[in-house]
């Protein structure tokens, strides 16, 4: 074990005298006085004698000694723990990138800076298919209509990364088509009669959001109905008031009209904007207040959904009430949508035409995500991964986009590849990344893919990576002795299967952890006989990067091996640590052979890297290993040792503070700042209004101030994580709410108690590195914040 020697063992006997005595004069004042001549006394001293001439012996024993006994019990320095996180990589054409038991063809590299050098990650996943594809748009169905995507910044491969910024109703209903074609012998008499019927429908009817449209083709009548609530005022004058009035009815034997709203147009007062028109006595639509110059085919927008599924047999019902001829005739319809505007949902309309739409969105709400793919004779696998907000994984379903027959209305089949949690900066909280990969039909020309809930965003040919470089060592070295022979590598921070677990058990989700487990990590090959592979039969210091040879392994198990044997160190893998935790488009280039297929364009990480440690302090190891064992966390106090253990090198320097219900309830508190404007503090207080007694509230920061959002996310992510696995043996504790703790100094005040919590006896004005500022608030404490300077 690497560490350090504790202090000194001896005892000083002078120093144990005085101790004694002062526990003798608590409980047994005069028992044994403290002279010289008392034989009491005279005992005491030769004990004391004894006991410091005994520690300084155990003090002669060699260092040495004392690490041989600390591996025997299985104690050594906490190794190293690599980052992990997801890729996004772009194709020229389909095939897999398939991970080898040793280095993969595909390198993913960070770029070098002064501050860091090249950060390597491999494939974390034996296999990964990869298509060129792009995302056409991401949009979500709630509360009843469809909602665009305001695409966010999708860094280096905009085609392959897709982020929702905001959401925009949709206007790829606005003008909704309905297709009936009927075969004939007669095409110019039916096409006659329809005419005829049409014109009866809207001088008798006069539904006001129709338009019809009567054509030949071939031996087949075509009706294209668009249902177009600008309709309703082609030939409408204004009233004198400025109210424009317009023709809206319900059609035979139905109820339903479209549901529209008044524009959103600048020209409008603000009081009509967005509000639904008003109905008059008759039946007929009124908009007050409409200027001149607005036009009226822009005046009325419909909400962001389909009509009903009943509604193209009841426009046909119409036409037969009008034209007793077409009742015998049994018209194939379609339906779909006109041509929509650049950055409308292109798929609504192979939806509507397949039959798929009531299908799809019969989920309250669910998030699509339309990529386009080239179309192709043979099937095909495309991996995608979504990114939402959540602490489950979430029902995923695909639909595939076929030229002629729309979108199929069975989804398509698909496997569950892995999730994984990762920080995400834009919002400060932890985002789950969930990729599936999907069976593509020959001839599709796209997938509709969709995840219940709302989502963050979508990732193309989606990858898990980890910071584990394989590295290449080649030396030999010949077995002289039957004893263990100790071999340095060229690297520390060695990987194993145990910091493959400890990665796989540090919050990582199951999905990813199946295939970090199943990493290959080292080969040996040995003459004359197998090879050793990941460290089997050999013992390994993953921090100090040594292995010893004929040494047991993890599980008991020693490779026999011969005198004269010859032991080739072909490669093992090696970690970055907290170096693997690199930012979000850090990862943009890839290295590749010549010959290599498929041909990779390009690669960016969607989000940051995450889970990467630094192997463990000297001199964390020293309190760890000789200092007073813990025991189960009781105290805030207690839970801030045990958060501290568990955030790690990550969080070295780091305040971090506990309060317990009953603190909080007890006494008056405040949060910082104390206006409670910002929505940070709203959302804190809110969820403190809610915490029981067995939650709580954790404040985590340094002296510079509160965590980045991407150290914020992971610490809540690992202090759920703790609390999670206490609260079987501690059902006192069940949640905590993970805060940024906020570093205030005090104007006002000559001096005072710092770092402090508690306002009481302060007076002056507070303030943070962000230039905010308040009087010092009538409370006992600060939850969220500390004072750690008082001055004038």
């Amino acid at each position: 074990m690497r560490v350090p020697p504790p202090h000194s063992l001896r005892i000083d006997r002078s120093a144990l005298l005085r101790d004694l005595a002062e526990r003798l004069q608590e409980r047994a004042p005069g028992a044994i006085p403290r002279d010289p001549t008392s034989p009491a006394w005279l005992v005491l001293e030769e004990a004391a004698w004894m006991v410091e001439t005994l520690s300084d012996q155990l003090d002669q024993y060699p260092w040495a000694v004392v690490q041989q006994l600390a591996h025997l019990l299985g104690v050594s320095l906490r190794p190293a723990r690599p980052a992990v996180g997801v890729v996004a990589v772009q194709a020229l054409s389909d095939g897999d990138i398939v991970a080898p038991p040793g280095r993969t063809p595909w390198r993913f590299v960070t770029l070098q800076s002064e501050r860091r050098g090249l950060v390597e990650f491999e494939l974390a996943e034996p296999t990964v298919p990869v298509v060129p594809a792009r995302v056409a748009g991401l949009s979500r169905w709630h509360a009843g209509e469809l909602w665009r995507a305001i695409p966010g910044d999708g860094g280096a491969l905009p085609n392959q990364v897709a982020w929702v910024a905001s959401l925009t109703q949709a206007r790829v209903f606005a003008r909704e088509v309905f297709e009936y074609r009927l075969v004939t012998s007669e095409p110019g008499a039916l096409a006659a009669d329809l005419r005829g019927a049409v014109e009866r429908l809207l001088a008798e009817r006069a539904p006001g959001w129709l338009r019809f449209e009567v054509s030949e083709v071939a031996r087949a009548v075509v009706l294209r109905v668009v249902l177009d609530p600008a309709v309703a005022f082609e030939g409408v004058t204004d009233t004198e008031a400025g109210d424009v009035v317009g023709t809206w009815r319900a059609l035979d034997d139905s109820t339903w009209t479209p549901p529209v709203r008044v524009a959103d147009h600048p020209v409008l007062p603000g009081a009509v904007r967005g509000t639904r028109p008003l109905r008059t006595d008759d039946g007929a639509l009124l908009v007050p207040g409409v200027p001149s110059n607005m036009l009226r085919n822009e005046l009325l927008v419909r909400d962001a959904r389909p009509a009903p599924d009943d509604v193209p047999q009841g426009i046909w019902r119409a036409l037969v009430h009008m034209e007793r001829k077409l009742a015998p005739l049994r018209p194939e319809v379609r339906r779909g949508v006109s041509p929509p505007a650049p950055g409308e949902p292109a798929w609504v309309d192979a939806a509507l035409r397949g039959g798929g739409w009531f299908r799809i969105t019969s989920t309250a709400d669910r998030s699509f995500a339309h990529v386009v793919v080239e179309p192709a004779r043979r099937g095909r696998t495309l991996r995608v991964a979504w990114a939402h907000e959540g602490t489950e994984d979430r029902p995923i379903e695909a639909f595939a986009v076929l030229p002629d027959s729309g979108m199929l209305p069975e989804p398509l089949p698909s496997t569950a590849a892995w999730s994984l949690v990762l920080p995400d900066p834009s919002t400060g909280r932890m985002v789950r990344v969930q990729a599936v990969t999907i069976d593509v039909p020959p001839g599709a020309e796209g997938v509709v893919t969709a995840v219940d809930g709302p989502a963050r965003g979508l990732f193309l040919n989606a990858a898990l990576v980890v910071n584990a470089p394989r590295i290449d060592d080649g030396r030999s070295a010949t077995v002289e002795r039957a004893v263990p022979d100790a071999l340095s590598l060229m690297h520390e921070d060695v990987i194993t299967r145990e910091v493959l677990s400890d990665l796989a058990d540090s919050g990582v989700s199951e999905g990813a952890a199946r295939w970090l487990r199943a990493l290959p990590v080292a080969r040996f090959d040995v003459s004359d006989d197998e090879p050793i592979l990941d460290y089997e039969g050999v013992g390994v210091d993953a921090a100090d990067g040594t292995v010893t040879l004929l040494a047991p392994d993890a599980s008991g198990q020693v490779r026999r091996l011969r005198r004269g044997q010859e032991v080739v160190l072909r490669w093992y893998r090696r970690t970055d640590g907290e170096g693997g935790n690199v930012d979000r488009g850090a990862i943009s280039f890839v290295e590749q052979g010549p010959s290599v297929r498929p041909r990779l364009t390009g690669v960016t990480n969607p989000l940051p890297t995450a889970w990467g440690a630094d192997r463990e302090a000297s001199e964390e190891a020293v309190r760890r290993v000789f200092g007073p064992p813990a025991g189960v966390p009781v105290t805030p106090a207690d839970w801030e040792r045990e958060i501290l253990v568990s955030l790690g090198a990550r969080a070295r320097g780091w305040r971090v503070r506990v309060w317990g219900h009953a603190e909080r309830a007890l006494v008056a508190s405040a949060c910082w700042p104390v206006d409670g404007v910002d929505p940070e503090t709203r959302a804190l207080r809110d969820a403190l209004a809610y915490a029981g007694p067995d939650t709580l509230l954790v404040a985590v920061g340094n002296d510079a101030g509160p965590p980045s959002p991407a150290d914020l996310a992971w610490s809540r992510e690992a202090i759920a994580a703790l609390v999670s696995r206490w609260s079987v043996r501690l059902p006192a504790v069940r949640a905590a709410i993970v805060t940024p703790m906020h570093v205030l100094r005090l104007r006002g005040t000559a001096d005072g108690p710092t770092p402090t919590h508690a306002l009481r006896g302060l007076e002056g004005v507070l303030s943070d590195a962000s230039g905010r500022s308040a009087p010092v608030p009538d409370v006992d404490l600060l939850l969220n914040a500390v004072v750690v300077g008082v001055g004038p």
